[in-house]
């Protein structure tokens, strides 16, 4: 496939250059775009949007999909960043060991939408180190093959969780928001009118399906 960079006030593209191996845009930069997509970098070390020491906002709008650069090993998203990404995707990073996020990074906008995040298949990722806020709205997460965390800090994130569902996610496992998330969805059960046998006594409330 041919090598493509576009860059347009729509957002950024950047598929198949090989021989990349960083990617570093600065504060204020993209700001209004809404398109973001990196695809086939394989040599893609580290990618930083912004700066998590002063107001950035890049790709304000945009979803943040990082899926498949094998190489990539550091990550940071600066201030503001991706603040209203309603579907945040980092899966497939096998070399991915470090993640910074800045203040109100990936917030997701909950007056525009369900706002998703998805970590998976991230088998190196040993920190993840947030600002407050990051990950703010976010009400459904997926977090699978995260093994190995060390340290995991992301002050007031998750704070409007609904939903989360885990497997072999280290440190994630603990984290209050996502004890507290998986407690009230054990704390009721959903059925049938003819599985109500399956009641419990831990069982607080009852949703009767047709």
């Amino acid at each position: 496939d041919a090598e493509k960079i576009g860059v347009s006030d729509g957002g950024l593209v950047i598929e198949n250059c090989t021989l990349l191996n960083s990617i570093d845009i600065g504060p204020m930069s993209f700001a209004d775009a809404s398109v973001f997509q990196l695809k086939n970098l394989n040599s893609l070390q580290t990618a930083a949007f912004g700066s998590v020491t002063e107001r950035s906002a890049c790709f304000y709008p945009a979803n943040f999909v990082l899926d498949y650069l094998p190489m990539l090993h550091t990550l940071t998203v600066g201030e503001w960043s991706f603040s209203d990404s309603l579907h945040t995707v980092i899966t497939n990073l096998s070399s991915l060991q470090l993640m910074n996020i800045g203040d109100s990074a990936l917030n997701g906008n909950s007056k525009k939408g369900e706002c998703t995040l998805k970590m998976q298949n991230l088998p190196m990722l040993k920190t993840i180190e947030a600002k407050s806020n990051a990950f703010y709205f976010v009400s459904d997460v997926v977090l699978k093959e995260i093994p190995n965390m060390t340290y995991l800090s992301i002050p007031s994130g998750l704070t409007c969780l609904k939903e989360a569902v885990l497997a072999n996610a280290s440190l994630f496992e603990k984290y209050k928001p996502i004890e507290e998330c998986l407690r009230r969805r054990d704390s009721y059960l959903i059925c049938k009118k003819e599985d109500m046998q399956g009641i419990t006594s831990s069982v607080t409330k009852i949703t009767v399906a047709k």
